[in-house]
């Protein structure tokens, strides 16, 4: 027999979710497409021993009947791997801290963050060990893992980038499926590789529609009525509203697309804390800090309150939450300066000229519309050049355009479908029988950039437009 290539697949629990199920099927696909499968049961307990052991029993049967047909590796029953000093246990630290920051919700500093820090940096030790065995086991030409921060997936993820082999991740929403064919998916580091790779937009009139599509999107979410419907308030023509020459746009920090890449600034407090600062001691200009308006379903104003509470009042800074009737798009269009995170708003604002000054490392951070400081000090010397002569570096026509063409790829790098782990779609398509799934579009192409190392938003793209250059 021909030696088939090998993919390695985690099944365990996850937030109580249809994960494990879900990556079972996902292994059945891969095994209609000709390849090797290995299961690795993630069987080391992360987050609620209760909900973790009651999940555990419940996908018992489940792994049973796949080890008729897959090998089966557990990692509670492999030995204990060596770790590095130096090299592991700084990441291991920052893992075991983005993982605090989303189980707290929040980036403000606190003894319980520490003590929740210290506690997973432990648990994350320990798996690693594990990991690095199962890896040794396996084999793989690579590997799927759900997330790729939460929990013990992040540690896999680790692992994969320490040895060089391709960990694919995925993320989903009801009725939706986002994909990291080598990354955090969350991170959207496919974008760039559509840029990287040169791909997709040689053919003129394709390239013209792809800008004309965003263009069209980015209307609807200025006007607040995009499928998302991000915006409290619509879009007004309003020259009477308060205008700032500097807004920084705040990111949903324990969400995956933030997690981890602050470069110059620890986090996000103090990134924002210091810049703010920066500008009022250092420049003239005045700035606005806009709470990401997605929080506002949360209901989070610790972060933001404190942040303002550490700066104090001042004539020339307003604090926007994120339920303040406030139109973001507004703020950006009367300013001239951005100082994003990651947020996506940020390559909206360069499609309309604005300068754009980044200090993270963010998916757009390497295109040609985006300033990515060097340092800290280079950070705030370009804000205080850009605050000091806000027209000294306009956007050229070809950085808008590439910040078009950015902003369409993130449009499309989400993957529609009810086939996701989600409890309310599991419902509708585990009725399915396999072929059903397997030859859905939507399925495909989540298949395709897992197992080919394809951006999904170059598959929806094509999809979309008919091209299949």
């Amino acid at each position: 027999m021909q030696e088939q290539k090998r993919v390695a697949i985690t099944i365990g629990p996850y937030l109580f979710t249809q994960v494990p199920w879900f990556n079972a099927v996902l292994g059945l696909l891969y095994l209609k497409r000709g390849w090797d499968v290995s299961f690795v049961v993630d069987d080391l307990l992360f987050g609620d021993k209760a909900e973790f052991e009651f999940q555990c029993g419940v996908i018992k049967p489940v792994i049973d009947l796949l080890a008729r047909r897959f090998q089966i590796i557990r990692l509670s029953e492999q030995g204990d791997a060596q770790i590095s000093d130096q090299i592991d246990h700084p990441q291991l630290e920052r893992l075991a801290l983005l993982n605090a920051i989303w189980r707290k919700q929040s980036t403000e500093p606190s003894a319980a963050l520490n003590q929740l820090t210290e506690e997973y940096r432990g648990t994350f030790s320990r798996t690693l060990r594990k990991v690095r065995t199962a890896f040794d086991a396996t084999k793989a030409d690579h590997w799927v893992v759900p997330h790729g921060i939460f929990g013990n997936s992040c540690i896999f993820a680790w692992e994969g980038s320490v040895r060089g082999i391709r960990v694919a991740t995925y993320d989903a929403a009801l009725g939706s499926v986002i994909v990291g064919s080598d990354d955090v998916a969350g991170y959207q580091s496919d974008i760039p590789k559509v840029f990287e790779r040169r791909l997709f937009f040689s053919n003129d009139d394709l390239r013209r529609r792809c800008i004309q599509f965003a263009r069209d999107e980015r209307k609807l979410r200025v006007l607040g009525t995009d499928k998302n419907r991000s915006q409290l308030l619509s879009y007004r023509d309003d020259q009477q509203s308060r205008k700032f020459d500097i807004v920084m746009p705040l990111n949903v920090d324990y969400d995956s697309a933030a997690l981890g890449k602050h470069r110059l600034f620890d986090n996000s407090f103090e990134w924002t804390i210091e810049t703010v600062k920066h500008v009022l001691q250092n420049t003239n200009a005045s700035i606005a800090v806009r709470q990401h308006p997605a929080e506002r379903f949360e209901n989070v104003q610790r972060d933001l309150a404190a942040i303002a509470q550490t700066i104090g009042q001042h004539p020339r800074v307003h604090f926007f939450s994120a339920t303040d009737l406030v139109n973001s798009y507004q703020l950006i269009d009367r300013s001239s300066l951005v100082l994003p995170m990651t947020s996506t708003i940020g390559v909206e604002a360069a499609m309309t000229g604005k300068r754009i000054i980044l200090e993270s490392s963010a998916y757009y951070s390497q295109l040609t519309f985006a300033e990515r400081a060097t340092s800290k000090q280079n950070y705030f010397d370009l804000i205080s050049l850009a605050a000091n002569d806000p027209n000294s570096q306009p956007q050229t026509q070809q950085q808008i355009e590439e910040a078009e063409l950015c902003f369409f790829l993130i449009c499309v790098n989400q993957i529609f479908t009810t086939f996701t782990p989600m409890p309310d779609d599991f419902e509708n398509w585990v009725k399915n029988d396999l072929h059903e799934i397997a030859v859905d579009p939507a399925t495909e192409d989540i298949m395709d950039s897992l197992e080919k190392d394809v951006p999904a938003c170059l598959l929806r793209a094509q999809r979309l437009l008919g091209d299949q250059s």
